[in-house]
C-alpha cells in the first residue's frame, strides 16, 4: 500500500498552468488538457495577442532534452485544426530563461520537436503570434511533452509485461475482433463498434490508456500507449473514411514504421473517399481539378497539349496517369490508360496517395505520369506517341491502340517541380521521334530503333518544337535556338528583345500554316512570320500563368494551365490593342 501511495504521489508531482483558459461551447479548455497524453481535448487561450503562455512544472529539476508540441485543436482532425487558431511563433523558456531563438510552427497538423538540452524544472511556451482559424479566434495547443519519444516510462513499461496487463490485452483483442466482425457484417455499420476501433487507433488500447495517469508523470504521457497495430489493420480493411481522423491522431503520437503506416492509411482513405464521393461528377467543359473524365491533375506541373488537323486536343494528364482527348468545343470524349484507381506514383519519388483518373503502371497502354505527346499524322488519321516519367515511349495507332514501346537510353530522368524537363516531338522529314529529357536528346524510328543521340549545349529547354524541314527549336526563358536533329547547333533565332521581359517561362506552338507562336507566363503572345521576324506581339492574357502549354487554331490560342484549358482570341486582342492605341 505504501509503495502504491508513493507511486501515485510521484505521478501527480508535476503540474501545469496557463495564462488564461477559454470557455468554449464544448466546455473549458484547461491547461491540463495539454498534458493528458491525448489529442481529443486541448488547452485554449481566448486570444492570439502574444501575451498567452502555457507552463509545465515538472516538480523537480529534470534533464530536458527536448520539448514536443502539437499545435491546434485536433479534436476532429484536420477539420478542427483549420477552424481554430493555433500558435505560429513560440518562445520556449526553462526556469524563466529563454532557450534558443523563437520557433516558427508550420501551419499544418504535425508534431514539432524542439531541442532544449538544459536541466530545469519549469518549461514555459510563450505564444508570440498565431495562425488564424477560418472560423474561431481562440488559440489552441493540443499537447506538449518532454523528452519525446522516450521519457520516463519504466514503471509503465514494467506494468505492460505484468500478468494483469496481459490478461487485459487478451480481453482487448477479443473485443476488437468482435467489433470488427460486427462493423463489417452490418449493412450500415455499427457506431459503437467503429468508435471502439477508432479510439484504439487514435489513443491506444483503452486498458493501457487507463493506467497512464497512475504510472506516467504529467508532461510525459503522449509517448505512452502507442496506437494499436491490430486496430489499424482492422480499420484499413474496412476502408471507412470516418476513420481518417483516427489515423491522423495515430500518426501524431507514433514514430517509425507505425507512424508511416498511419500517415499512408489516412492518405489512402482520403483518396478512396474522393473517388467514391465524386465518381459521377459532372465536369465543366474545358476542365477543372479532379480525376473524372474531363478533369485534370497537374499538381503544378506542365501538361502537354497537342492539336490534330480536326481540332481535337490531346492532353498529357500527368497526375491522372492518362491521355485525354478533347473536342474543339472543350468536352472530353476519350481517355487512354486503365480505369480509375488510387495512386502514389510521381516521377521517381512518389507522393501522398490520391485518386487518379487511371491506374499508373508500366504495362503497355498504361502510363506513369505522362509528360509529352507527339502526334503522328497519317493519311487515314492521326496516331500519337507518349513519353512518361520513366523515360518510356509508347506508340498508339490511328485507332488509339498501343502498338510499340521502348525505354530511352538517356541516363537522366525528368524531375518534378521545375516546369517541365521531358519533351517528345515528331520529325516528319525523317519519320522519327525525338525525345528530350533534361539536356539529353534521343532520336528513334517509329519502330523504336535509336538513330541519334546528343547533348543540348544550351541546357534543359523550357519548350521544344520540330519544323517540317527537320530542324528542332529549343525554347528558353529569353531566347530560342535552332538545332539539327543530329545535334548540330545552328544559331539563336529568337532573341530576348523579341520575346520580351518580365516572365519566367515560355510555351511554343506552330499553327496550321507553320507559323511560330510564343506565349510567356505573364500573358504576352508573339507570332512570328518566320523565326526572328515578328508579325505581332500583344498582351492577350491579363493574369499570370503557371507552367503553360499551348496549341493554336485560326488565331485562337488554347492555353493549358492551372488544370483547365483557356481559350484566347489573340487576333481580337490585337485589334483591341490597336484601337486603344489609336484612341
Amino acid at each position: 500500500m505504501f509503495t502504491l501511495l508513493l507511486t501515485l504521489l510521484a505521478a501527480q508531482a508535476a503540474t501545469i498552468r496557463a495564462s488564461s483558459t477559454h470557455n468554449g461551447a464544448d466546455g473549458k479548455h484547461t491547461a491540463a488538457h495539454a498534458a493528458d497524453g491525448g489529442f481529443q481535448k486541448s488547452w485554449a487561450a481566448p486570444s492570439s495577442d502574444g501575451a498567452e503562455w502555457l507552463e509545465l512544472d515538472l516538480g523537480r529539476a529534470t534533464q530536458i532534452d527536448n520539448l514536443a508540441i502539437w499545435p491546434g485543436n485536433l479534436s476532429k482532425g484536420s477539420r478542427s485544426f483549420r477552424e481554430y487558431s493555433r500558435p505560429r511563433t513560440i518562445q520556449v523558456s526553462v526556469d524563466g530563461k529563454p532557450v534558443g531563438s523563437p520557433v516558427i510552427l508550420a501551419d499544418k497538423m504535425h508534431r514539432r520537436i524542439i531541442n532544449v538540452g538544459v536541466r530545469g524544472r519549469k518549461v514555459r511556451v510563450n505564444i508570440l503570434d498565431a495562425h488564424p482559424g477560418i472560423v474561431f479566434d481562440d488559440n489552441h495547443i493540443a499537447e506538449i511533452s518532454i523528452n519525446f519519444p522516450s521519457g520516463p516510462l519504466a514503471r509503465y513499461d514494467a506494468w505492460l509485461q505484468s500478468s494483469d496487463a496481459k490478461r487485459r490485452h487478451k480481453a482487448f483483442i477479443e473485443k476488437l475482433e468482435a467489433a470488427y466482425a460486427k462493423q463489417s457484417s452490418t449493412e450500415f455499420g455499427d457506431k459503437e463498434a467503429l468508435n471502439f476501433m477508432m479510439d484504439a487507433v487514435a489513443l491506444g488500447p483503452p486498458y493501457a490508456v487507463s493506467r497512464i495517469p497512475a504510472l506516467v508523470s504529467l508532461g510525459f504521457r503522449a509517448q505512452a500507449a502507442p496506437s494499436s497495430a491490430k486496430a489499424m489493420k482492422a480499420l484499413r480493411l474496412l476502408k471507412d473514411a470516418n476513420a481518417i481522423t483516427a489515423f491522423e491522431m495515430a500518426a501524431l503520437r507514433s514514430t517509425g514504421a507505425l507512424q508511416s503506416e498511419a500517415v499512408q492509411t489516412a492518405e489512402i482513405l482520403r483518396a478512396h473517399q474522393d473517388m467514391i464521393g465524386n465518381q459521377h461528377a459532372n465536369i465543366a467543359f474545358w476542365g477543372e481539378t479532379g480525376w473524372n473524365l474531363g478533369a485534370f491533375q497537374g499538381f503544378d506541373e506542365p501538361m502537354d497539349i497537342q492539336m490534330d488537323p480536326d481540332g481535337s486536343m490531346y492532353i498529357a494528364d500527368i497526375g491522372n496517369n492518362r491521355i485525354q482527348r478533347f473536342s474543339i468545343e472543350g468536352k472530353a470524349n476519350k481517355q487512354w490508360g486503365p480505369g480509375a484507381d488510387l495512386s502514389q506514383s510521381w516521377f521517381d519519388k512518389g507522393r501522398a496517395w490520391y485518386a487518379s483518373g487511371a491506374k499508373s503502371g508500366t504495362e503497355i497502354g498504361s502510363f506513369q505520369n505522362p509528360l509529352a505527346i507527339a502526334l503522328l499524322p497519317e493519311k487515314e488519321g492521326t496516331g500519337f506517341a507518349v513519353l512518361d516519367s520513366k523515360n518510356r515511349v509508347q506508340i498508339f495507332d490511328i485507332a488509339g491502340r498501343p502498338t510499340r514501346s521502348w525505354v530511352l537510353s538517356a541516363t537522366k530522368q525528368a524531375r518534378p517541380g521545375l516546369g517541365g524537363e521531358g519533351y517528345l516531338v515528331y520529325l516528319p522529314k525523317a519519320k522519327a521521334l525525338m525525345a528530350v529529357v533534361q539536356n539529353q536528346a534521343r532520336v528513334h524510328t517509329l519502330d523504336g530503333e535509336e538513330i541519334g543521340a546528343f547533348l543540348i549545349e544550351d541546357g534543359t529547354p523550357r519548350a521544344v518544337l520540330a519544323d517540317p524541314r527537320g530542324h528542332v527549336f529549343f525554347g528558353y526563358v529569353d531566347h530560342v535556338v535552332r538545332y539539327h536533329t543530329e545535334g548540330y547547333r545552328f544559331a539563336t533565332v529568337i532573341t530576348a528583345e523579341q520575346i520580351g521581359a518580365g516572365h519566367e517561362d515560355i510555351a511554343m506552338a506552330f499553327d496550321s500554316s507553320k507559323k511560330l507562336w510564343i506565349l510567356t507566363d505573364n500573358g504576352r503572345v508573339t507570332k512570328f512570320k518566320k523565326p526572328g521576324v515578328v508579325d505581332f506581339s500583344v498582351r492577350a492574357v491579363k493574369h499570370g500563368l503557371k507552367a503553360p502549354r499551348i496549341s493554336v487554331k485560326d488565331g485562337m490560342l488554347f492555353i493549358l494551365a492551372d488544370d483547365h484549358i483557356e481559350q484566347v482570341d489573340v487576333l481580337q486582342a490585337v485589334l483591341d490593342a490597336a484601337e486603344a492605341t489609336d484612341g
